[in-house]
């Protein structure tokens, strides 16, 4: 019985805590693009898809990453490619 209250009392807390540490997407992207700059990326843009996503794309030394973020700031794709003569 006590270790099921334990767990039940993680679990509460863990909830409790989720909205207070969870981000807002302009604060995840703010992050990104800080992030990015560090690691050496320019032309950095952002961009709102039609379906509300966040498109971040940076470009370095011949490659091209490109983050998308849902509207809460969910990270769904961060890919690096590189980039093409044809673009």
């Amino acid at each position: 019985m006590r270790k099921t209250t334990t767990a039940l009392s993680a679990l509460a807390i863990a909830a409790a805590l989720t909205p207070a540490l969870a981000a807002s997407a302009p604060e995840v992207t703010d992050q990104i693009v800080a992030q990015m700059k560090e690691q050496g990326y320019t032309n950095i843009t952002v961009e709102t898809s039609l379906l509300g996503r966040t498109e971040i794309e940076g470009e370095k030394d011949g490659e091209e990453r490109e983050v998308v973020l849902n509207k809460s700031g969910e990270i769904l794709r961060d890919e690096v490619e590189l980039e093409s003569d044809d673009d």
